[in-house]
């Protein structure tokens, strides 16, 4: 599933996962976010012989788990700032809500944790992609532990 978006022929931009599958060999200066742990990506991805190109992190810990590499441009955050988050017409119900891909580092057992430890509906939405690792999550952890009605969406 590759989503990214391209830049006008003076510059690219590579916003998906599996970027490193889809790299034109040489262009336009190129900068790709890293939106999975180092150790998901080929270690290939960390010596690129395309030249003018570059990965950004999403993390400091991201950051700190990259081998070193002569490409990383720095750290762009995830993420969105409270403050613009006031929608007026959120419900006044508690509950936890938890959003993004479904994976071990995004930590949704935490929101289960803490809708149980809170007494609160759980809403949780998310992709899970076919690595490995995000599966077994889904199956092995998060799911048995989802006590309450729940409705998959598919796309």
């Amino acid at each position: 599933m590759a989503s990214f978006a391209i830049a006008p022929s003076t510059s690219s931009i590579f916003h998906g996962v599996d970027f490193h599958r889809y790299l034109p060999p040489n262009g336009p200066p190129a900068l790709a976010t890293l939106h999975l742990p180092p150790s998901f990506y080929p270690d290939s991805v960390f010596s690129l012989t395309r030249p003018r190109t570059w990965l950004n992190c999403v993390s400091a810990s991201q950051l700190r788990a990259c081998p070193p590499s002569q490409q990383i441009a720095g750290i762009v955050e995830n993420g969105v700032p409270l403050d613009l988050l006031n929608p007026p017409h959120a419900p006044r119900e508690d509950y936890v809500l938890a959003i993004g891909r479904i994976c071990p580092e995004k930590g949704f057992h935490l929101a289960v944790d803490a809708a149980e430890k809170a007494g609160v509906p759980l809403y949780l939405a998310g992709e899970i992609f076919p690595y490995p690792d995000h599966l077994r999550y889904w199956r092995d952890i998060l799911l048995p532990r989802i006590r309450r009605r729940i409705d998959i969406w598919e796309p």
